[in-house]
């Protein structure tokens, strides 16, 4: 893995770092302890343990051949209104460049990453040294530990010289900062011509002896919102709470173009469906990209779902599947095809196949035969289940924070804005400038686990009142995928809020997929040697299938999850299978917690895609109720 440099600005101090770091700890506007090693420089000790602020990265423009934007843009925008409406007050805020994000159709954003070309002469030799992230010393007060004399550093370079005039110690930083709520900061700075009266000894109350007298430094009013400012430690998680995106890189330009048409949405629901085989696919698909449609009558073709339901029940083999017109209907079905493409590009992918596994499995004798692991697998309505490689993750770094990281402690009285990361520090930039979206990008690995829709069906219709009188035609695989078409909604889940059920069997569809993969993950993270909070998720509900991966670097590099399922897949299903039965706060967790809290299902932010709503164990064990006459047969009941 290369490493990344951060270097001292007009100076030759150098510190590494990986990918994984800077995205978290080495941003414009952070502030970082500088740690070098002696092998980069032989005087880098008077720099070691610095504490520095990250000043700019040396970026590269990334191109939109290489990564879908749209997709990250809706993320943020969807992270900046939460962020805004969870809060609903005044005093919370964003800058005027978010704004405009929102509130124009002009792009004034740009998606940057570290750029690879080589650096400066005293690092060619080093082929892994590629790349640049420059940083100040800041605070710039030191103090001098024996006698407590106070001097204020001018130049970077000086660090090499800072020792006491009076007892010739070597001076140390104050690691201290103003900071305010709504986005500045101020390094701690005493006028020169006032430093004579200042002693510092860090032992002391108030650390400061001001004129013989212990007093502590008064705060300064903010100049950007008016409010006293808070002295805080600069590398505390206070002074800089990143707000990161992280996202999963499946969509290329090409097939993206795809669906900015609706004969393209139509073309990708029809392969899911059975309408038309791959060579088909590619041959229209090419057609799509190659020539410009004609509006007007790709309008017209236009007529709706049921097109396709007659088509398929009078034999029709053209079995044409038309969108509906209202845009609704063109919303979700446009909302489909992009997630239907995401799984095309994670199948693709496959590195070990279920049918290698239960080799695996007789091989390790874990299993005494393949049917053993056939039968758990049938229990549990796994249709398929495969190892998968080469997956791009993407960290976005979209804006910042001081003090708190979310609106719950701001105080009326105070001014909470999240702030944009700008290309200059100029006033007139910052109001008016283009945002830049910093990013790192990395291979990871997955399982994918594809959910058998008969079962499914079945599933519904004894616990749903909708699907209690539907009749389909369980043993048609072409009927099984046009249901999972038509009805789950993806334009209905928002990230932040429970589903509300709206008659198309969303809410109980993803419910039963999202348990169930909490399930999983609970236990790959016991198994595969990786946190279960290292690991991510994505639901497929229209599949369906879930996607759990690896979201750190070292997990892919390790292969962690590809040997896990190689080696030990017929015990991660039994552990899944099992322990998901009980909970260690059960039976309230079942009775009043709805089968979910934090010792079953509950897993962080980071790892659930849905901040743990729609989660509950009864769908997979069922529920009786002698209470009311309202019981749930489980998905996984035998």
């Amino acid at each position: 893995m290369k490493l990344l440099i951060l270097r001292l600005v007009f100076m030759e101090e150098i510190m590494r770092r990986s990918k994984n770091q800077i995205i978290y700890s080495a941003l414009p506007g952070q502030f970082i302890t500088f740690s070098s090693s002696k092998s980069d420089r032989e005087n880098c000790k008077r720099a070691n343990q610095c504490v520095i602020n990250i000043k700019k990265w040396n970026t590269k423009r990334i191109s939109e051949d290489e990564i879908y934007f749209p997709k990250i843009v809706r993320q943020i925008k969807m992270d900046l209104k939460n962020f805004i409406k969870s809060a609903d007050k005044d005093y919370i805020d964003m800058d005027k460049n978010f704004k405009n994000f929102l509130g124009n159709s002009k792009e004034n954003y740009k998606f940057l990453e570290i750029n690879n070309e080589k650096v400066n002469d005293f690092v060619k030799n080093d082929e892994n040294l590629t790349n640049q992230i420059f940083g100040y010393i800041n605070p710039k007060l030191f103090y001098c530990p024996k006698c407590g004399k106070v001097k204020n550093l001018k130049y970077d370079t000086d660090i090499y010289e800072m020792n006491c005039d009076v007892c010739k110690e070597q001076m140390k930083q104050y690691n201290r900062i103003w900071a305010c709520s709504c986005g500045n900061f101020l390094p701690i700075k005493i006028l020169d011509e006032k430093i004579s009266n200042y002693r510092y000894f860090p032992k002391n109350k108030n650390g400061f002896i001001i004129n013989g007298k212990e007093s502590g430094l008064k705060a300064p009013i903010c100049s950007d919102c008016g409010n006293s400012m808070k002295m805080i430690n600069a590398t505390d998680n206070a002074s800089f709470y990143p707000r990161i995106i992280k996202s999963v890189n499946l969509i290329k330009n090409e097939d993206a173009k795809i669906c900015s048409s609706k004969e393209g949405i139509e073309l990708i629901l029809k392969r899911k469906i059975g309408d038309i085989n791959e060579n088909e696919f590619i041959e229209r698909k090419n057609n799509i990209l190659n020539k410009k449609l004609n509006a007007k009558k790709a309008e017209s073709s236009i007529t709706g779902l049921e097109a396709l339901l007659k088509n398929i029940k009078s034999g029709d083999k053209e079995e044409t599947f038309r969108l509906q017109a209202d845009d609704e209907s063109i919303a979700k079905n446009e909302a489909i095809a992009y997630k239907l493409l995401e799984y095309e590009t994670i199948k693709n992918n496959t590195l070990l196949t279920l049918d290698k596994a239960m080799e695996n499995s007789v091989k390790y004798e874990q299993a005494r035969e393949k049917t053993e692991l056939e039968k758990l697998l049938k229990i549990m309505g796994i249709k398929d289940i495969s190892s998968i490689t080469n997956i791009e993750i993407i960290n976005t770094a979209y804006g910042y924070t001081r003090v708190y990281p979310s609106e719950e402690n701001v105080l009326q009285n105070e001014k909470f804005i999240i702030r944009s990361f700008i290309d200059s520090s100029s006033k007139e930039k910052y109001e008016n400038g283009t945002i830049d979206f910093l990013n790192t990008r990395d291979k990871t690995e997955g399982i994918l686990i594809e959910l058998d829709k008969e079962k499914i069906i079945k599933f519904l219709q004894s616990n749903n009142e909708i699907m209690k009188n539907r009749i389909i035609q369980t043993d048609n695989e072409k009927e099984l995928n046009k249901w999972f078409i038509e009805n789950p909604d993806p334009t209905i889940i928002d990230r932040y809020s429970e589903i509300q059920e709206d008659g198309s069997c969303t809410k109980d569809v993803y419910t039963l997929l999202h348990t169930i993969s909490h399930m999983f993950i609970n236990v790959f993270g016991e198994n595969c040697g990786l946190d279960k909070n290292s690991l991510g998720e994505m639901i497929f509900i229209n599949v369906p299938a879930i996607f759990i991966y690896s979201q750190t670097i070292q997990g892919y590099v390790l292969g962690a999850l590809t040997d896990m399922f190689k080696r030990n897949l017929l015990n991660v299903l039994k552990e899944t299978f099992e322990n998901s039965k009980v909970c260690i706060f059960d039976p309230i967790c079942m009775d009043t917690s709805n089968g979910r809290c934090v010792g079953c299902s509950y897993l962080d932010e980071v790892t659930c895609e849905h901040f743990n709503q729609d989660l509950t164990r009864k769908f997979l064990y069922g529920y009786r109720n002698n209470d009311t006459e309202k019981n749930i047969i489980g998905f996984w009941e035998e």
